[in-house]
């Protein structure tokens, strides 16, 4: 599962998050209400995951997921005006 949430903790929803693979499909979804989002069909492995919300800073980070069940927290700093 990936959260998103603010610098404080809460979370963002609608968030936009997109999973590149080192080979493969790339997979899109959007946080739910709770900042969550979770990619079913997820094998482990190394993956590049970018978070955008309105608002906010995007983040991009390489990630590697061991288990179906791992979170992966992204905390997205406000974009500065």
């Amino acid at each position: 599962m990936i959260e998103v949430t603010d610098a404080a903790g809460q979370p963002l929803k609608d968030a936009c998050v997109t999973v590149v693979p080192k080979e493969g499909v790339i997979l899109f979804d959007k946080a739910d209400k709770r900042g969550h989002t979770k990619f079913k069909k997820l094998a482990a492995g190394n993956y590049r995951v970018v978070v955008k919300v309105e608002g906010y800073e995007a983040q991009k980070r390489e990630v590697t997921v061991s288990t179906k069940s791992e979170t992966i927290t992204f905390a997205l700093e406000p974009r500065a005006n």
